[in-house]
C-alpha cells in the first residue's frame, strides 16, 4: 500500500513537471518563409501544450506561448489561413475574460487540422477549429464562464447543420476574412503582459 502511494505521488509529480515544462522561443523573428519553417516544431509543441493546460494554469507562460503561436500562425506563408469573421465576432461578443483564448483555440484547431490533413476542405478546417474551441470551453468549465458561441456551434454540429451554415457564410463574401487580403482581426495585444 505504501509503495503504491509513493509510486502514485511520483508519477503525478512527473506529470506536473512535464505539464509546466514548455520551452517558448525567445528573440524569434518572422521575416521570411524559412523563419516560419524553422519554428514550426516549436509552434506545434506550444499549441499542444496550450491545448493540454487550462486557461488559469501557468498564466505567464500561456501569454508568451499565445504571442509566439499567434505570430507564427497569422502571416505564415505555408498556410493560406482563412477564418470566418462571424465565428470570431460571436466569440468576441461573449464578453467574458476568455474570449481571446477561445479565438486562439479556434485558430490553433484549424492549423493543427490543416497540418495533419493537407488536402482538407475549408469547411473541415473550420469545423476542426470550432471543435477545438468547444473542447477548450469544456476543459475549462471549472472557470464558470458562459460561451454562447460555443453553445451555438455545438448545436449546429449536433443538429448536422454546420455544413449548410458554413456554405452560406462562405458564399457571403462580406463575411469572409482572408489573410491574403490582410483583413485580419488584430487581437494579439490581449496577450501582452
Amino acid at each position: 500500500m505504501k509503495k503504491s502511494l509513493l509510486l502514485t505521488i511520483f508519477v503525478l509529480g512527473i506529470f506536473v513537471c512535464f505539464a509546466q515544462n514548455i520551452e517558448i522561443p525567445k528573440n524569434y523573428k518572422f521575416e521570411n518563409a524559412s523563419d516560419y519553417q524553422k519554428h514550426k516544431t516549436e509552434a506545434l509543441k506550444c499549441i499542444d501544450w496550450l491545448d493540454q493546460n487550462k486557461f488559469d494554469q501557468y498564466v505567464d507562460a500561456r501569454k508568451e506561448a499565445y504571442n509566439f503561436v499567434y505570430q507564427w500562425i497569422i502571416l505564415n506563408p505555408d498556410y493560406s489561413y482563412s477564418s470566418i469573421s462571424t465565428i470570431v465576432a460571436d466569440i468576441m461578443n461573449d464578453k467574458h475574460p476568455f474570449a481571446a483564448e477561445l479565438i486562439m483555440a479556434y485558430m490553433m484547431g484549424e492549423i493543427v487540422y490543416a497540418e495533419n490533413n493537407k488536402s482538407a476542405q475549408l469547411s473541415e478546417i473550420h469545423l476542426a477549429g470550432i471543435k477545438n474551441m468547444i473542447e477548450a470551453v469544456d476543459n475549462n468549465s471549472h472557470l464558470n464562464f458562459n460561451s454562447k458561441a460555443a453553445k451555438k456551434y455545438s448545436k449546429l454540429i449536433k443538429d448536422n447543420k454546420f455544413e449548410s451554415w458554413h456554405t452560406e457564410q462562405i458564399n457571403n463574401k462580406k463575411e469572409h476574412v482572408k489573410k491574403n487580403n490582410k483583413q485580419i482581426l488584430e487581437f494579439n495585444f490581449w496577450f501582452k503582459n
